[in-house]
């Protein structure tokens, strides 16, 4: 199962949410899922993660460095104009690039969606309940 992972997610995961926390840990240990990021979600993350504001220790960015380094790299070229948030559009693209079955956020917008194209939108906690975390 391909899983895509949007930023918000990842930075409730670093600043010790365990929803999302857990959510990451699973979806990096289990071989039937696999975590799809572009270069630019892959750069977003970074971004968030190093902003000031969050005070994250080096040694807790080194981990999380650690842990999106384990995210499948794909090529993902702009096709969605829907969203007007080029951050959304972003992970939409990788999602539908990428064949993801799920795009996993706590953004209300994408989550309006549903789904978009076979790529199911849901929040943390939807996603945990559908694969039973």
């Amino acid at each position: 199962m391909k899983v895509v992972i949007d930023t918000n997610v990842v930075l409730s995961a670093a600043l010790r949410d365990a929803g999302p926390d857990r959510l990451i840990r699973w979806v990096v240990t289990d071989r039937a899922c696999v975590w799809i990021a572009s270069p630019e979600i892959i750069l977003e993350y970074r971004e968030v993660l190093y902003r000031p504001k969050f005070a994250l220790e080096m040694a807790e960015l080194a981990r999380w460095e650690e842990i999106i380094a384990t995210a499948r790299i794909i090529s993902s070229p702009r096709i969605v104009s829907l969203i007007k948030d080029r951050r959304d559009s972003i992970l939409l693209d990788c999602a539908i690039q990428g064949g993801a079955e799920y795009l996993v956020t706590g953004d209300r917008a994408l989550l309006l969606l549903g789904s978009i194209v076979t790529t199911r939108v849901l929040s943390v906690r939807e996603f945990a309940a559908e694969v039973a975390l």
